[in-house]
């Protein structure tokens, strides 16, 4: 299975048409995955937005307060389960 980590600061009106794109594509393949997006204290909607696409392999995780892209990234990989791991 695959593992897919997103991390969003700010993403707007942008976040929840690129994750839905995201989940389309990665539905099409027909594998198990897990879609990971980590909201790095956003306070325009984004984590929101995201949530607001209720899917059973989306997983949405807010910082409530900034801690900057590593940190992000640490939050994120601890979260996945899946083995192969694809970072963008």
């Amino acid at each position: 299975p695959l593992g897919v980590l997103l991390l969003a600061r700010q993403a707007g009106d942008h976040a929840e048409p690129g994750v839905r794109r995201w989940l389309e594509w990665l539905d099409a393949r027909g594998k198990e995955y897990g879609l990971v997006v980590v909201d790095d204290a956003s306070d325009d909607g984004t984590a929101e937005k995201i949530q607001a696409l209720v899917h059973p392999r989306l997983r949405v995780i807010r910082h409530e307060s900034p801690k900057g892209e590593g940190a992000a990234l640490r939050t994120g990989l601890a979260a996945l389960e899946q083995p192969l791991l694809f970072y963008t």
